[in-house]
């Protein structure tokens, strides 16, 4: 017995492989079979890809969260930093505090 359209020319074979398939048989009656084939083969690696690069969006996202904390973080150090002697002179004469001296 002879094997049929999808066992021949869309079981096992990429999209790519199932048009070029359809390509060779332009002008026959299994060409609009083939085309679709070859759609939903494109279809579902294109499903499955989304799937993988939302999954992998999540990563991401949680990677530039914390590094966006921790950029503001080190901001905050280098503010205080570069305005330590501005906030001990405001803390001994405004606040009265003889800690910082």
């Amino acid at each position: 017995m002879e094997p049929g359209i999808y066992e021949r020319d869309v079981k096992g074979k990429s999209d790519e492989e199932v048009l070029i398939a359809a390509g060779q048989r332009l002008f026959s009656n299994e060409t609009p079979y083939l085309q679709m084939a070859a759609q939903v083969r494109a279809t579902q690696s294109l499903v499955a890809a989304l799937k993988k690069a939302s999954e992998d969006s999540g990563a991401v996202s949680a990677r530039l969260f914390w590094l966006t904390l921790a950029l503001v973080g080190a901001a905050l150090i280098q503010a205080m930093a570069s305005g330590w002697p501005y906030l001990t002179w405001w803390a001994n004469h405004k606040l009265h505090l003889s800690v910082f001296r």
